[in-house]
């Protein structure tokens, strides 16, 4: 008999936004907002909580685009808190393996045709939390049919350590419906890092 199948994880949310940005246009929004004010407004397109509108505003003011080159959320995989539960049809679900899909991403590559002076703005955040997917008519589920996508973070946060962010889940390669994500607090911002073509 179908029932749906609800899959949770939970744990460490991090948000994290890759801005591609030079010197010319980092010293123009400087003068154009003052500093502490142009660092805010970075992050937060970074972290898409500002309007296209907003950003296309700011981009006119200081003369250059502002693009985004990822931008991505989930739960960070070595987190301590870090897991994950299944039920099928209202009833817990063991899984003690699940396939993953995964890509790292590397500075190197998302910095390919960067100029001297361009640089990579990393901008992350974190909070508590908790995502919540969901497919409807599922026979009896296999774990073999669930699978974990992630990306590997670690080089654009300049870590020596595994940083993957659990992003989605999907059950016989179909993506679920993410309905919604709970948790228990605002985002915290940690500090950015910046790659820089030399």
């Amino acid at each position: 008999m179908s029932k749906r199948l609800e899959v949770t994880i939970f744990g460490t949310q991090y948000s994290v936004g890759l801005l591609r940005l030079n010197r010319v246009m980092v010293k123009a929004g400087m003068k154009a907002y003052g500093p502490r004010k142009w660092n805010r407004l970075v992050n937060d397109i970074a972290l898409r909580t500002h309007s296209r509108k907003l950003v296309n505003e700011i981009s006119h003011t200081i003369g250059h685009t502002i693009k985004v080159e990822y931008y991505g959320t989930g739960i960070v995989m070595q987190g301590n808190g870090f897991g994950m539960e299944v039920f099928h049809g209202g009833d817990f679900f063991s899984v003690d393996m699940v396939k993953a899909k995964n890509k790292t991403l590397q500075p190197s590559k998302l910095m390919k045709d960067y100029k001297k002076g361009d640089m990579l703005g990393v901008f992350w955040a974190r909070r508590e939390s908790a995502m919540f997917f969901r497919w409807e008519d599922v026979d009896e589920p296999d774990q073999q049919d669930i699978a974990l996508v992630y990306d590997g973070m670690g080089p654009v946060l300049a870590r020596k350590r595994a940083f993957d962010l659990a992003l989605d889940i999907t059950w016989q390669g179909r993506k679920g419906r993410r309905v919604g994500m709970d948790s228990d607090g605002e985002f915290e911002t940690q500090k950015h890092v910046f790659h820089m073509v030399k």
